[in-house]
């Protein structure tokens, strides 16, 4: 048994323990399989890993419990779907941070998601090209985000 887990038992089979991990994600406590805490953690970059904090009763980590609670879902077999509250950017470096690419996502999420991006780029076009016509406008030349005085 690792540290963090106890062991219970089921009506239905007596001899099997299964193990449940508790999380800490920023002061918001999850408990769940010891199978699903390690499937997490077999596909989450090694890098965001070393941010995982090892407590004597559970883990510990500074992330979005929103988020963390739609990822738990996913692992747990169930569809990825965005918490409808959040910004799509804040939930996109969470994804990144437990290794999932955005095909995971549910249709019902990965149309509000691409959309949002789409309309980032718009908006970025949009502010560049803004800012091209009143540069112009007062004598200075602006060419590939470069101002020419």
């Amino acid at each position: 048994m690792t540290e963090g887990s106890r062991p219970i038992t089921t009506d239905m089979d007596s001899a099997l323990a299964l193990q449940i991990q508790s999380v800490s994600v920023s002061g918001t406590n999850f408990e769940m399989l010891s199978t699903t805490w390690s499937k997490m953690l077999s596909i989450m970059p090694i890098e965001c890993s070393r941010e995982i904090i090892e407590r004597p009763d559970q883990m510990f980590l500074e992330r979005n419990p929103a988020a963390f609670q739609c990822i738990l879902q996913y692992h747990q077999g169930g569809q990825l779907h965005m918490p409808s509250e959040m910004c799509p950017s804040i939930f996109q470096r969470e994804m990144e941070f437990w290794g999932l690419k955005k095909s995971a996502l549910s249709k019902c999420c990965l149309v509000k998601y691409i959309g949002y991006f789409d309309d980032q780029a718009v908006l970025q076009h949009g502010k560049e090209s803004f800012l091209g016509i009143l540069f112009n406008s007062h004598g200075i030349e602006c060419d590939n985000n470069f101002i020419k005085i």
